[in-house]
């Protein structure tokens, strides 16, 4: 069962790593409604504003399609002690 479940996560990571390369449509069926997911393993973003969520224990990729299409240009800001900081949070 663990090299069945490493296989498959393996697996998603790999297809969620390359999803970028694929040309053309990237949601070929579309269907709305809840996402029924068991874990989530991996998270990545395809051209077109789709989201990709792996699924390792579920085993299946979900294409979640956000809208989300054009590029916000941002600026990036430096937190001062940004690790003392989380360390006090988590204790």
């Amino acid at each position: 069962m663990v090299k069945t479940f490493s296989l498959c996560l393996l697996s998603t990571a790999l297809l969620l790593a390359n999803g970028t390369l694929f040309a053309g449509k990237v949601i070929e069926k579309a269907a709305t409604g809840n996402l029924e997911l068991k874990s989530i393993n991996v998270i990545s973003f395809a051209p077109e504003g789709v989201l990709l969520i792996g699924d390792g224990r579920g085993g299946q990729i979900v294409a979640v399609e956000t809208g989300d299409t054009k590029w916000i240009a941002g600026t990036f800001k430096t937190l001062a002690n940004i690790d003392k900081q989380l360390a006090a949070r988590v204790g």
